[in-house]
């Protein structure tokens, strides 16, 4: 698979905080619907990034990834106990477990990461229009059924069906598949053509709402890729701090996400923020707060994966 570059490392980065900056936004007392529109892309942005540079399946990517998702549910999972003011031991390994189960995005990009050979190989193999064709499917069923069926009105002339929705590993595998016949068929789209896709793609997510099954979300998302894949050198010191934030961008996602850690803490700082600044300056500041506190968090498990890595060989993933 390609190998990333600076600039959109930091896009990967502005976009797990956008994604915070949302939640932020969504749980708070003054919702702003024009700001969740418009920062609900930042999810189809971080998996069009996957999509560009290419996924392959890995089972020990897999098992990296719910270990993850474990470690993140074990220590929202403490909150609750603290509040309780004891200890259960058999309710907090059943609440880490539940908690566990409904990280969608977490389960849904493994199911990406499954289906993704299958579509490397249709757009690397395949001419264009033949795997257009051939890929057409994977992207109707989130772009065209799933997101039409959300639709006010014309979602009732959509069957209703299990397994689609804004929140399923189709909605991923959709932009993925996106990303990967822009990488293979347009990888330098001329400028023009970025700023008609942003503003068309901007306007229609303002009008018909971002969520992570909409085509509109998706080219927004491809067009600021596009934007930060035409930046220049980055400076040093933002590259730095860039590989410092990296390895635990998926699971600040993973902590802030659980309502005892994220959107609690949110919601009261928010409460707090409110009467000192103005709101959408608030939202701001809480998203911050809550991903650097986030990253505080993740640091113990950084810290037992390099353990592990470097003294216990025997115990990596495969």
């Amino acid at each position: 698979m390609a190998k990333r570059n600076d600039s959109i490392e930091v896009f990967r980065a502005l976009l797990m905080f956008g994604i915070c900056f949302l939640h932020a936004v969504s749980q708070g007392d003054f919702y702003c619907h024009a700001l969740v529109r418009i920062l609900c892309p930042a999810v189809c942005g971080f998996v069009f990034i996957s999509g560009w540079f290419g996924v392959r399946f890995s089972v020990g990517k897999i098992l990296r990834l719910y270990a993850m998702g474990a470690y993140a549910a074990l220590v929202a999972s403490l909150v609750p106990q603290f509040q309780a003011g004891a200890f259960a031991p058999c309710e907090y390994l059943l609440t880490a477990l539940d908690l566990w189960r409904e990280y969608w995005f977490l389960h849904g990009y493994v199911v990406l990461m499954c289906f993704a050979p299958a579509v490397n190989y249709v757009v690397d193999k395949a001419e264009k229009k033949e795997a257009v064709y051939i890929l057409a499917p994977v992207m109707g069923f989130s772009f065209v059924w799933s997101w039409g069926a959300s639709a006010p009105f014309a979602g009732r002339f959509f069957p209703v069906t299990e397994g689609l929705g804004a929140y399923s590993g189709f909605s991923l595998l959709a932009v993925y598949t996106l990303a990967r016949i822009c990488r293979r068929h347009c990888p330098q789209p001329p400028l023009k053509a970025v700023i008609g896709c942003f503003a068309v793609s901007f306007a229609g997510v303002l009008l018909t709402g971002g969520m992570y099954h909409s085509p509109f979300a998706a080219l927004l998302a491809a067009s600021v890729f596009y934007f930060f894949l035409r930046m220049g050198s980055i400076p040093k010191s933002i590259v730095r701090m860039i590989d410092v934030l990296a390895p635990s961008l998926f699971s600040i996602y993973l902590l802030h996400s659980h309502v005892s850690i994220g959107f609690a803490l949110m919601k009261a700082l928010e409460n707090c923020l409110v009467g000192y600044m103005p709101v959408v300056l608030a939202y701001f500041a809480t998203a911050l707060i809550v991903f650097t506190g986030c990253f505080v968090l993740d640091l113990p498990r950084r810290a037992i994966a390099w353990s592990i890595d470097r003294y216990f060989r025997y115990l990596r993933f495969p």
